[in-house]
């Protein structure tokens, strides 16, 4: 690759003023970014490069001391700044905000193997924050940093696999990748993993083991977990059938807003289910079911 020429042919930033900054971008990053995965031999988007477009960004804009500091010891290649530096761009911390700077400096340390920017270069990637939006790219930047155990990046990388975004659907591929974030305790995997036993998707049916990961969701504070929960002893599924139990689940989730358990117990309360009968609760949590647009709920609201 030739080499890019730097300083203002790099970032072509003429009118730096606050209001404008939004639009200021390092071609650098774009061009990088375009390149598939695996032609990608070394970052275009140098430290020296990156360096120059914050430089140029804070000309008629106050950096503050700490981002000065911070871009120093960037530009020299500690991580943790570089790291720093792209989170204060992308929340306009003692600098002008920009996606796209803040992309730049993720990106540097995103290589260097910093996990927390790995995982945020899938994230920007995927919903087109400062660079163009590229599923497979994001895809590529989840999985770098969930190799290294990172349990958020390894949900969204199973989440990637159940919905076929960026990389082939594979519901075992996604199995495999829950199960590591939910075997660190991350409740949302937990949640996805008792579901995917409840129906057998990448991996035997098997609703006890869906009561487990439902429950350990659920103890976390996890609304859709406490719902189902909920729903497995109303129905008695993979535990004894306990309506006392139902009704403590379902108002768990329900204080939290899940629609689907504010109905349910409306309804233990409108039959005296786990519950003493109270239609005036019965209709609250009707109520509060159908203002977020739930059909049973609109349906007994309106007879």
């Amino acid at each position: 690759m030739d080499r890019l020429p730097e300083g203002p042919e790099v970032c072509r930033a003429a009118d730096i003023q606050q209001e404008s900054v939004m639009r200021m971008i390092c071609p650098l990053i774009v061009v990088f970014l375009a390149i598939p995965v695996h032609a990608q031999i070394a970052s275009p988007c140098s430290i020296v490069e990156c360096d120059s477009c914050s430089e140029n960004a804070g000309q008629g804009a106050g950096n503050s001391d700490k981002a000065r500091y911070l871009r120093t010891a960037a530009a020299q290649g500690d991580v943790e700044a570089q790291w720093s530096l792209g989170l204060s761009y992308r929340n306009g911390n003692g600098v002008p905000q920009s996606d796209s700077l803040a992309a730049c400096w993720d990106l540097i340390a995103a290589e260097q193997g910093y996990v927390e920017a790995q995982y945020k270069m899938g994230f920007m990637l995927a919903y087109g924050y400062g660079v163009a939006k590229d599923p497979e790219r994001a895809a590529f930047w989840y999985r770098q940093a969930a190799n290294q155990g990172f349990a958020k990046a390894q949900h969204v990388l199973a989440s990637n696999y159940t919905h076929g975004q960026g990389v082939e659907q594979n519901d075992e591929l996604a199995n495999l990748w829950f199960r590591k974030a939910a075997k660190q305790g991350y409740a949302d995997s937990q949640n996805a993993l008792g579901y995917q036993h409840e129906m057998g998707y990448g991996v035997m049916r098997d609703v006890g083991a869906a009561a487990h990961w439902y429950r350990r969701a659920a103890e976390q504070g996890h609304a859709r977990a406490q719902y189902n929960l909920g729903r497995f002893n109303e129905l008695g599924l993979a535990v004894a059938q306990n309506f006392e139990a139902a009704a403590h689940w379902y108002r768990l989730a329900a204080e939290q807003g899940n629609m689907e358990a504010q109905y349910y117990l409306a309804s233990m309360y409108a039959s005296a289910s786990g519950v003493t009968k109270d239609s005036q609760e019965a209709m609250r949590w009707y109520r509060r079911a159908a203002q977020q647009g739930h059909p049973g709920a609109l349906l007994k609201l309106s007879q």
